[in-house]
């Protein structure tokens, strides 16, 4: 019976594939430069004169974008290849990046909010990238080195953003931060064109078969889905809505209701998709849980500004904790393992 190499030996053999180098980089470099500034967005588009619910209402655009989106970028993904939706996804992104810089009035971000949604598409993309990258054994580690190293700099970058925009002002600084975010996304839409390896298999005998699944509708895809990936999806969905309601809001919340300033307001499910998921219509099937969870979370940040103009600031942090545990609760209870390869 051979022993099982060390966590050690695993993270070396992930990274070891170029894919998962350039993928971690710049999703790194991304997070790093996004959260300097995600956690005071409603506060910059509430400089730019927007009220509360206005901020809601405006933000719904992400969630409905999000809803539309996630069927054609799986398709995609088994369609043209993970490497072109993962560039079309920072392309997008870039764009958000430009709009969200050059508005001066709070109406100007809707574009900017949905081509930030819009850029989404690359989730199916990237999971079945980088799951094609990793040998099978190594995937859960695999995944979770990945989330680790890319989400790392948060630790810090939401303090840093609330300093640097406490020292010049909201506008200013947020469009500071933009302008750097911009100039780094470009370099990682250079980076991941020129080195990510395509992993997606055309066989010559499968194409006809592989379009005749591309024809497939969406609601002939949602009957063949199996039970637990609906259960996994309506977690998500649930998660995203408890999520949606207060996140928004939090640093208003600390600001304007307990008296924080902006830098202290700031330090305020993949590997399971994957074992539930076929290779070959992995990208498909990553869609549709996607646009499940957005149809479930669409009305939840509207929702959240209402609540907190109309009843109290503190009432959706606690409509999300209930619904954090119902979603816990359905996680634990009903949800299966999934099935060990033969």
């Amino acid at each position: 019976m051979s022993e099982k190499p060390g966590t050690l030996a695993v993270l070396r053999e992930v990274f070891r594939s170029r894919n998962v180098l350039v993928l971690t980089l710049t999703r790194t470099l991304s997070m790093f430069m996004g959260s300097l500034w995600w956690p005071f967005q409603a506060l910059y588009i509430l400089e730019l004169g927007a009220s509360k619910q206005s901020l809601g209402m405006i933000l719904t655009l992400q969630s409905v974008t999000e809803l539309v989106i996630q069927i054609p970028g799986g398709i995609l993904t088994d369609r043209w290849g993970r490497r072109k939706v993962i560039v079309l996804s920072t392309l997008l992104r870039l764009g958000s990046n430009l709009i969200f810089l050059s508005a001066f009035h709070w109406t100007h971000v809707g574009p900017a909010l949905i081509l930030g949604a819009a850029a989404i598409i690359s989730v199916p993309a990237s999971s079945a990238l980088l799951a094609e990258s990793i040998s099978s054994e190594n995937v859960s580690t695999g995944f979770a080195a990945i989330r680790t190293v890319a989400e790392f700099p948060m630790i810090i970058t939401s303090l840093l953003g609330g300093i640097i925009i406490d020292r010049i002002g909201i506008i200013t600084g947020v469009r500071a931060i933009l302008l750097v975010y911009s100039l780094v996304t470009l370099i990682s839409v250079v980076l991941q064109w020129r080195y990510i390896t395509e992993t997606m298999r055309t066989p010559s005998g499968e194409v006809a078969e592989e379009e005749k699944v591309e024809r497939r509708s969406f609601f002939e895809s949602l009957r063949h889905l199996p039970r637990d990936v609906w259960i996994l999806s309506i977690i998500l969905g649930v998660s995203a809505f408890s999520l949606r309601l207060f996140s928004s809001f939090t640093v208003i919340y600390a600001v304007e209701g307990v008296g924080l300033s902006t830098a202290q307001g700031g330090l305020l499910g993949t590997t399971l998709i994957v074992d539930y998921t076929p290779q070959d219509e992995r990208g498909r099937i990553m869609g549709i849980i996607g646009t499940i969870k957005s149809v479930l979370s669409v009305p939840a940040t509207w929702i959240g500004g209402a609540l907190y103009d109309n009843v109290s600031p503190s009432t959706p942090f606690r409509f999300s904790f209930a619904m954090d545990l119902l979603a816990i609760a359905v996680f634990i209870f009903i949800l299966k393992p999934p099935k060990e390869p033969d």
